[in-house]
């Protein structure tokens, strides 16, 4: 047994000398991380080696005694620092995280060098055999919540890009030591946490390299690997920066950069929870959704359209939808097609938005047109709150009839009749209808109804207790995005 024990040791301390000698040459990660990962492996083998020994010294006369108790606090003292190595390689601390936890692990080492006169962690008796004393196993505990926290953190950071082979690494090394506690003969713990830290620097190094260094989405490899693996149905957005080019030319790519963390932290909130957020390049993002309401995604990136406006930046958007039976690549190209079409769009319509803004500061009026008006006067009842023509693909508006309450709100919220609107939501409908109302300020989700009910009929409460009738048509002859939002008096209800 002493045999075997003596091999695993030593392929042990071989391993990590190994990957030491590794670290000169690779610049696939940063210093910081390779610094970790040195620490990491020369602790494991220092540990290693003194518990060798150790055991070596076991029984031997008690001229060694001092040497041994030598030997057992450098591995005492040093065992705890390989969770916290471990931890810090697959997610980055905080420094302050770090300066606490170097505080903590000094104060344990203080505690081990008491012991030998204490006996607290661990001590040697008369005839040289070494025992545990009674926290023993505290600093190897917090050691452990520690890089189970780490993991927890990193997997979040990552997007939960090989969240699962981490796991299933750290269950091997729990295997290992509880074995090895079990059947302390066995002797197999320094070769198991040798496996479980190759394990981890593998796994750990797959999530870096999956990963867009200057956002921290996915990155297009991990984008290739995600979509190759594809099983259930899913929602693909893409999306694209409007006029990104004009940034890096006129601001420089300093600001170009700034921009692209910008959206790429907006596009983590809102998606953060739906799907996987990917950059595949420049300044194009993809988010893969499964098992969502498409509804739900819609409105998602309404929220997100909403959000980058208040940033003063423009994003074109491609939603398509999968069944899981078909190739998923179908379901790329054609949300790729739609992108490229929201895109066109977008520089046709350049600057009508704020023409018609204009428009309405100048004028007081209560049609454009006479097709605006001979549409109206067909609809109009004299019970009517406020009438508009609403573009929310533009998140434009004219106004037919508005309250003075409501002018006051586009003016908080800059004429941007979405944003104000939200906040109407919130102020003055009911909690139990705003979740109804608030999936009408999406143009794909109020197109797709008036395609299939031709009028859209809401009845709804303000929170004073009205009973209000919104009704949203299409406008015939007029900008296909363009509807009629007719809010009345329900009369029905009262």
């Amino acid at each position: 047994m002493n045999e075997l024990y003596t091999a695993n040791i030593a392929l042990s301390v071989f391993a990590m000398a190994i990957m030491l000698f590794s670290l000169r040459g690779d610049i696939s990660q940063s210093k910081i991380r390779n610094l970790l990962c040195g620490g990491l492996y020369a602790t494991i083998a220092i540990c290693a080696l003194c518990e060798w020994s150790g055991v070596q010294m076991d029984g031997t006369p008690p001229a060694l005694i001092p040497l041994h108790i030598a030997v057992k606090t450098i591995e005492l003292s040093l065992a705890p620092l390989i969770g916290l190595f471990a931890g810090c390689v697959i997610h980055p601390c905080p420094r302050k995280v770090v300066h606490r936890l170097l505080c903590l692990a000094g104060f344990h080492a203080l505690l081990v060098l008491l012991s030998a006169f204490t006996g607290l962690i661990f001590y040697v008796d008369g005839q040289n055999f070494y025992h545990h004393g009674l926290l023993y196993m505290l600093a190897y505990g917090g050691s452990m919540v520690f890089f189970l926290v780490q993991i927890w953190f990193a997997c979040r950071a990552y997007q939960y890009t090989g969240g699962t082979q981490l796991m299933l690494a750290t269950l091997f090394v729990l295997l290992g030591l509880m074995v090895q506690l079990f059947l302390p003969t066995v002797k197999i713990d320094w070769i198991t946490i040798s496996c479980g830290a190759l394990m981890m620097s593998k796994f750990s190094s797959d999530m870096v390299l999956q990963t867009d260094g200057l956002t921290q989405l996915v990155n297009r490899l991990g984008y290739e690997h995600y979509l190759a693996r594809l099983r259930v149905p899913a929602t693909i957005l893409m999306f694209d920066v409007d006029r990104f080019k004009d940034v890096n030319d006129c601001h420089g790519h300093l600001m170009g950069d700034a921009c692209l963390r910008t959206i790429a932290g907006c596009i983590r909130r809102a998606y953060g929870n739906y799907g996987t957020c990917f950059r595949i390049g420049g300044d194009e993002f993809v988010i893969l959704c499964c098992n969502r309401k498409h509804d739900e995604v819609l409105l998602a990136v309404e929220k997100l359209r909403m959000t980058l406006r208040g940033a003063e930046y423009e994003i074109s958007v491609g939603v398509q939808q999968g069944t899981g039976q078909e190739n998923v690549q179908n379901i790329v190209n054609r949300a790729e097609d739609a992108m490229r079409r929201d895109k066109e769009a977008y520089y046709q319509q350049n600057g009508q938005e704020r023409r018609m803004r204009s428009l309405n500061e100048k004028l007081e009026r209560l049609m454009q047109e006479k097709q605006d008006a001979d549409q109206f006067i067909r609809v109009i009842a004299p019970e009517y709150i406020a009438v508009y023509l609403i573009n929310f693909a533009q998140d434009s508006f004219r106004k037919i009839l508005i309250p003075d309450f409501f002018r006051d709100m586009l003016d908080k919220c800059n004429g941007s009749f979405r944003r104000a609107i939200l906040e109407y939501i919130r102020l003055y409908i009911a909690p139990e209808d705003q979740e109804e109302f608030e999936s009408l300020t999406c143009a794909q989700i109020v197109r797709e109804r008036l395609a299939k009910e031709g009028t859209i009929d809401e009845h709804y409460k303000r929170s004073d207790g009205m009973p209000i009738h919104l009704r949203i048509m299409a406008c015939d002859g007029l900008n296909k995005e363009e509807s009629i939002w007719i809010f009345a008096k329900d009369t029905e209800a009262t």
